[in-house]
């Protein structure tokens, strides 16, 4: 994330720029070997073991610190900012890199990962408000965001293929392996099509001050997609017979990720209202309301992929109140920022 706000004012695109990238991009692939062990050392609640996790991100920021203060020395209109956030980050690698060798119990190292966490989130906010944040581009940043969440996505195509593998094994080609990638597709076009339900390049534009709830919500976005995929996965593995969870359990993997993945876009379509406008509340109920049923079918024994096929339903309940009686909010949020801007 901080990597696409930083291209977008400074991507230079000349041979160190591209082979910080490709540093960067080892960083994130140290980071994902680390993730096992790490869920791992969680279950044995011993010690958390994130040292590879914490080198792979080590590195990934250490990059961002050298573009930083690369971009400092040929901006100096934005020089002390800049230099503001490459000495918050670089002090916040240090501690980073303490964690691998301090071998801290489970508890401890819980404590401080979130507290470290913390001032990652907070060092921007802090630092930009008091010396300026640098120049970004909404429209890019926008569609920066948008294709994350499109190849985010990619996780419940994964998950859907699962599923289907799993029905065509147990009963063959029939009906239900049809009904059950039907139902995992539709909870994928579902969850693209509500995400744009609204322009957000024009938001951006119109409001910068809103840039860091808007950015910052897009973490439970994409998270909760991923988990969307990796719960369709479960629910394939159950199908398979190959999972100690119940129904109930395996449905309630998928529900509770698609909960916050419409509950998170739905408030940042809140925010795009400029005067906060309560219809999203209403569409947000709707969908609620349709994995609240899929849930209560699963107490009932109806089938998984029955469930699903409800479930799926849940995003398309916004979006059909959305397109019925949304034009109108819609009119008014572009209007609003046609007065701003």
């Amino acid at each position: 994330m901080n990597y696409a706000w930083f291209a977008s004012a400074y991507d230079t695109d000349d041979w160190s720029f591209r082979l910080a990238t490709m540093i960067h991009m080892v960083g994130v692939i140290v980071l994902t070997l680390g993730l096992p062990r790490l869920f791992e050392s969680i279950v044995e609640g011993v010690r958390l073991d994130m040292s590879t996790m914490v080198l792979g991100y080590v590195i990934m920021r250490s990059v961002m610190v050298f573009l930083w203060l690369r971009a400092a020395n040929h901006d100096a209109t934005r020089r002390r900012v800049l230099i503001a956030h490459a000495t918050v980050v670089s002090i916040a690698q240090l501690f980073w890199t303490f964690l691998i060798f301090l071998k801290l119990p489970l508890s401890k190292a819980l404590v401080t990962f979130l507290a470290l966490g913390c001032v990652e989130f907070a060092a921007p906010v802090v630092v930009y408000r008091k010396w300026g944040a640098p120049p970004w581009h909404a429209h890019h940043i926008a569609e920066r965001y948008s294709l994350l969440a499109i190849i985010a996505l990619g996780e419940c195509v994964s998950g859907t293929i699962a599923m289907v593998n799993a029905s065509v094994e147990l009963h063959g080609w029939s009906v239900e392996p049809i009904l059950t990638g039907t139902a995992c597709v539709g909870l994928a076009f579902g969850c693209w099509w509500i995400y744009f339900l609204n322009p957000f390049g024009d938001l951006l534009k119109s409001r910068r001050d809103r840039a860091f709830s808007w950015g910052y919500l897009h973490i439970l976005i994409f998270s909760s997609i991923v988990a969307m995929g990796a719960g369709l996965q479960v629910a394939g593995k159950y199908l398979e017979g190959k999972s100690k969870l119940t129904l109930e359990a395996t449905l309630v993997i998928t529900a509770l990720a698609v909960a916050v993945y419409i509950s998170s876009v739905l408030i940042i379509n809140y925010l795009s209202s400029l005067n906060l406008n309560w219809f999203y509340f209403y569409l947000w109920g709707g969908a609620m309301m349709m994995l609240a049923v899929s849930l209560v079918m699963g107490k009932m024994n109806f089938s998984l992929p029955a469930c699903l096929g409800v479930l799926t339903t849940a995003p398309f309940v916004a979006i059909i109140g959305y397109e019925i009686t949304g034009h109108g909010q819609d009119k008014e949020f572009k209007g609003s920022i046609v007065k701003t801007t």
